[in-house]
């Protein structure tokens, strides 16, 4: 294919069939701030979806620099290292989706709505970048459970004007202590004052965290792939991590002397290993059965294969 480059940089292959349904940051807040503008002064509720960072990676300072799946494949088959080029691509996509939220908190300082405002930004997965694992590389997948992946950043500010919640000491808090994004909801609701009515609840409360009070760490359960043929779990602790999956078997990490997980202490720790198989079926052994499949109309089915989400 001979690509030639058109809205934003992106060669218009990529816009209008890859990833017809996406557009960049920018065009997406200009639509929350038009939304914000007109329901500040009113209770809200905003979901703003980022794309960025996502293939195909971008340069935001250079028009037509983009990194490409044919780029990718030949990486993949490469025995070598990867270039720099992407990384940096990728990097400079953060950077763009940064300046963007930065924008949209500004407008929020702007229309005096900060001190009744909880804001919360989450990414959703990971990206392998150049990591050997058992031999090969990984490049341009998010589909298993290394940290890479499923380690991601979430971000609370919680206003105490927000709530009835007091949240005093919290500003500017890391919290060093092991959560996960199922945690948002009941979260939210603490924050937010609202009963929890909802049975089989996964997630747990974090505002002990946000106060400094009492919290006791539980292990977080991960799954990729929940297919029959694909299906990979992992249980994340403090300190080790167990990965187990029908096609590559049980596989136990030290994070703590080997965060990147090379090393499979599978058969060095049996009593690890069985102690943390048995609590990672337990868990999952309380959780309900997934839904059906349901039937999506033509419309939606384009719009989920435009993402990645349908082959």
């Amino acid at each position: 294919f001979r690509f030639h480059t058109g809205w934003r940089g992106v060669p218009q292959w990529w816009k209008l069939q890859a990833f017809a349904h996406t557009r960049a940051a920018d065009g997406a807040l200009e639509d929350a701030e038009a939304w914000l503008r007109a329901h500040s002064e009113d209770p809200f509720f905003l979901w703003v979806h980022v794309f960025e960072p996502h293939m195909p990676y971008e340069s935001h300072e250079v028009a037509g620099d983009v990194f490409s799946y044919q780029d990718a494949n030949e990486i993949r088959n490469s025995k070598g290292r990867a270039p720099a080029r992407p990384v940096n691509l990728y990097d400079s996509e953060i950077r763009y989706a940064d300046d963007a939220l930065g924008h949209l908190l500004s407008l929020i300082d702007e229309l005096d709505a900060s001190d009744s405002t909880v804001v919360v930004v989450v990414g959703d997965h990971g990206e392998h970048m150049d990591e050997e694992r058992a031999g090969r590389r990984w490049w341009f997948s998010h589909a298993g459970v290394y940290e890479e992946v499923c380690r991601v950043p979430m971000v609370l500010r919680v206003p105490s004007a927000a709530s009835r919640w007091s949240g005093s000491g919290a500003a500017g808090r890391v919290v060093p202590e092991l959560v996960s994004t199922m945690d948002l909801g009941p979260t939210l609701l603490s924050v937010l004052g609202v009963p929890e009515t909802r049975t089989n609840v996964r997630g747990r409360d974090l505002t002990p965290l946000l106060s400094r009070g009492e919290w006791e760490e539980l292990p977080v359960v991960v799954l990729a792939n929940p297919h029959e043929e694909l299906d990979t779990r992992a249980l994340r602790c403090a300190r080790w991590k167990l990965v187990t999956s029908a096609e590559e078997g049980d596989r136990l990490f030290d994070l703590a002397a080997d965060p990147l997980e090379t090393v499979n202490l599978a058969h060095e720790y049996p009593s690890v290993l069985d102690s943390l198989r048995i609590l990672l079926d337990a868990v999952t052994a309380t959780w309900a059965e997934p839904a059906k499949q349901p039937e999506l109309d033509p419309e939606a089915r384009e719009m989920l294969r435009a993402l990645g989400y349908v082959n």
